[in-house]
């Protein structure tokens, strides 16, 4: 299928051909050229009109801006195979529109264009070698010759060279050093000279140093340039002798006011923001970082604070008073870039970190107005976001703990709404005033609203800043030491954090400053949702007010907000509800156990029969079920216990009852069989066999283990039925063995040569909970049944 783009391409092509149309950005070209990617097309022979025509635009001065433009969009949208082809010839007419005495915008838009194609040629082996033998030497000098209309697009140009071809760029190190040094000494550098500063450290120091060594030698330079600037700063308030360095990189500052400690400021700024690109290039190879130099330099310039300033003000002071706070926030962004680059490498200097934040947020600690942006806050904010990323990099490893008290006194400082009071003052009258004059009357409103005005200037959100960055080192703090916190200090924080969740929901339309700030409201919500996820051993967790404070603030105005509230609520409710039981939960098991009973009735030296009975276990056991075995002994007027519907195991009290025995007395076993669960857990009770003499015996009874709560309600109520009209289950007398005692009896021995009982002997056996008493005919009669089934009955 042909590519529709290739008639477009010839129609612009044609049109841009046509005599009065020689700009494209009147018709809108540039926008159909981006949207449709007309470049793009994958077929090179398709595209060698449009490259033709972009070759004789450069050539030509009344339309090279053409070209430039249409060669924008071929560098950026063409395939492989078109820039290989044609990158070599596009540099050398680039060059020639920078050797020209051309427009200013034309190399302006030169310089972008090269620095694009220079990173891209990189990937390509071939094509980098030829571009660092003849492109680069010749492309430098024209760059590093720019006037300041389009050095700044000349800077970024020499920077994309160092970046990538650090080789042919070695011969040219000094030169760009000093056109760099004369752009950044002044009070607002480029990001691109910053930049492009940071980046000569890969050119070492001399030809065949390694890059190594370019980098400790520009960190050591930049080091001695800011202590050079704070000991001209702070010339005459420093205690302690500090190592000085006359080396600075910069020329020197003028030598008395007014204009110094601007200068010096600026330099030290523009230092601060070069070391910090410093520390965060990435290298091939791992370098040295002097991360004692470094926090040196911070705690040098941190040690000095307002206080100190107007304890003997003088005019050079209020001076450095002025630039103070941006003194402190350079420093503090260094310390950020520090903690960035060294991360885990810094926990033997965490105490001297910790203090420098506590510091910090001490010198700066100031009362608030309410709806005004309170004094010092720069330095305040930054120290609240190096403090962030030390959290974040380090967590529980930096022993921030260990400053809780004050940390949080200082946090909810700054989170904590500022009340609106106000404050009526009355003048007490004098007995020696004249009497007052008579005025008009007036009505109670009008008089009030002269005392009262219900207008004042405010700012909904003042502080924010502030305010948002100490609820992101709270939230970061609860995260990481929730659990370890003194039990008032983390109680206090909960207490804050909620209260103020409960005002700014009562008043959604009017929320207390700073948190008409939607980023405020945000980070509150969060660090609800951490106060809430933490388990202190003391303190009880606020989950339960945190499920309705969500769902009330899934209305907030904010889109964000309601969606930060929407995630906590889903977190909150999975920790209340689970809505899957545990991969390793507790595992539920069934057990059958099958009940059987043989009786022995024997006869005592008085001629009374007496049963006796123990019982015999044997068991049948799944993978999940222990073995049990009990042994209980009956005397002759025991009672057989029940095991009553809804209990999982045999109360083994009840079926075992030590008595002393007597020597006359024989005893049998009773049998429980331990059965595998069937696949719907009931109680079951078979039926047992009737004896001869009309008595319902029970044969069996088995016993189904149950989890609780699934009986029906049919269930339970025929287990009440059955527990009220028995009482007790009832065991089946499954097997009577007859043994004559030693003396005292009188033996019949029948035609089969078996023993039967004398019909004179007396029997009483108490069988279930009813002491249903058997005559001895009736026990007769049913031995006698049992003798006459053999011994294999059973």
């Amino acid at each position: 299928m042909a590519d529709y783009r290739d008639n477009v391409v010839s129609g612009i092509l044609t049109f841009t051909k046509e005599d009065g149309n020689s700009s494209l950005d009147s018709h809108n070209m540039l926008t159909v050229i981006d949207h449709h990617q007309l470049f793009g097309i994958q077929k090179a022979s398709y595209l060698q009109e449009t490259i033709g025509h972009i070759h004789s635009c450069l050539n030509t001065a009344a339309s090279r801006h053409d070209g430039l433009v249409l060669l924008e969009r071929m560098v950026a949208q063409c395939s492989t195979e078109v820039f290989t082809a044609n990158v070599n010839t596009w540099f050398k007419l680039l060059l020639q529109v920078l050797q020209s005495h051309g427009d200013v915008t034309e190399k302006q838009q030169s310089c972008q264009i090269m620095a694009e194609m220079i990173a891209t040629t990189s990937s390509f082996p071939e094509i980098t070698r030829e571009i660092s033998a003849s492109i680069i030497p010749k492309l430098l000098p024209p760059l590093l010759a720019a006037t300041s209309a389009w050095l700044e697009a000349a800077t970024r140009c020499i920077a994309s060279c160092v970046s990538y071809f650090p080789g042919p760029c070695r011969v040219f190190r000094l030169k760009i050093e000093s056109m760099l040094l004369r752009q950044l000494d002044r009070p607002s550098p480029s990001n691109a000279g910053v930049r492009c500063l940071a980046l000569l450290a890969r050119l070492g120091p001399s030809q065949g140093a390694r890059q190594i060594d370019g980098w400790t030698e520009m960190c050591q330079r930049l080091l001695s340039s800011l202590n050079h600037c704070l000991s001209c700063l702070y010339e005459g308030l420093e205690t302690d002798e500090a190592q000085t360095s006359e080396d600075s990189i910069f020329s020197s500052a003028p030598d008395t006011e007014p204009g110094r400690s601007s200068v010096l400021t600026a330099q030290f700024k523009t230092l601060g923001v070069c070391l910090q690109t410093l520390l965060g290039e990435k290298h091939t190879s791992s370098v040295k970082i002097p991360a004692q130099d470094i926090l040196g330099v911070v705690c040098r310039c941190l040690a000095v604070n307002y206080r100190m300033l107007l304890a003997r003000p003088t005019t050079d002071r209020i001076r450095l008073f002025s630039h103070l706070p941006e003194l402190h926030k350079s420093s503090l962004n260094v310390l950020t870039a520090l903690i960035m680059s060294c991360r885990m490498q810094l926990l033997p200097l965490s105490d001297l970190i910790n203090k420098l934040f506590l510091q910090s947020l001490a010198f700066t600690h100031l009362d608030r107005v309410y709806a005004l942006d309170r004094p010092l806050s720069i330095p305040r904010e930054a120290t609240y976001s190096s403090m962030t990323q030390w959290l974040k990099v380090v967590g529980g490893s930096c022993h921030l703990v260990t400053e809780e008290k004050d940390l949080v006194k200082e946090i909810l400082h700054d989170v904590t709404p500022v009340p609106d009071t106000l404050k009526l003052k009355g003048s007490q009258k004098c007995n020696m005033d004249p009497p007052p004059t008579k005025k008009k009357k007036r009505t109670g409103y009008q008089e009030l609203s002269e005392g009262i005005s219900s207008y004042r200037k405010i700012s909904r959100t003042a502080n924010s800043d502030v305010t948002n960055s100490a609820l992101q080192v709270l939230h970061l703090f609860v995260s990481r030491f929730g659990d370890v916190l003194k039990d008032k200090n983390y109680q206090d924080i909960i207490d804050s954090v909620v209260s103020t969740v409960l005002v700014i929901q009562q008043n959604v339309l009017d929320a207390p400053v700073p948190y008409g700030s939607a980023e405020c409201r945000r980070g509150l919500y969060r660090t609800l949702l951490a106060c809430s996820l933490q388990t202190h051993p003391k303190v009880a967790s606020p989950l339960q007010v945190s499920l309705m404070l969500f769902r009330t603030g899934l209305q907030d105005p904010s889109i964000e907000v309601s969606y930060m509230c929407q995630e906590a609520l889903t977190v909150c409710e999975c920790l209340v509800h689970p809505r899957a039981p545990c991969l390793r939960g507790p595992h539920l098991t069934q057990t059958t156990l099958t009940v059987r009973r043989t009786t022995v009735v024997e006869a005592d030296l008085n001629g009374n029969n007496i049963a006796t009975g123990s019982p015999k276990v044997s068991n049948t056991h799944s993978s999940d079920v222990h073995t049990n075995s009990v042994t209980s002994s009956v005397t002759d007027t025991h009672r057989l216990e029940s095991v009553s519907s809804g209990h999982n195991t045999v109360d083994n009290s009840r079926l075992s009852e030590s008595v002393p025995k007597d020597l006359n007395i024989s005893s049998s076993n009773v049998h429980l069989t331990n059965r595998t669960a069937p696949e719907s857990p009931e109680s079951v009770v078979e039926e047992g066999v009737t004896s001869s003499d009309g008595v319902d015996a029970v044969d069996d009874v088995e016993m189904v283990d149950k989890m609780p709560g699934h009986e029906t309600c049919e269930e339970i109520g025929s287990q009440k039925s059955m527990t009220q009209e028995q009482g007790r289950s009832e065991l089946e007398v499954e097997k009577v063995e007859l043994s004559a005692p030693m003396s005292g009896t009188e033996m019949v021995e029948d035609v089969e040569g078996k023993v039967l009982p004398s019909t004179s002997i007396e029997s009483s056996q108490h069988i279930g909970s009813s002491n249903q008493e058997i005559r001895s005919s009736e026990v007769d009669a049913m031995l006698l049944s049992f003798v006459d089934a053999g011994p294999d009955s059973d």
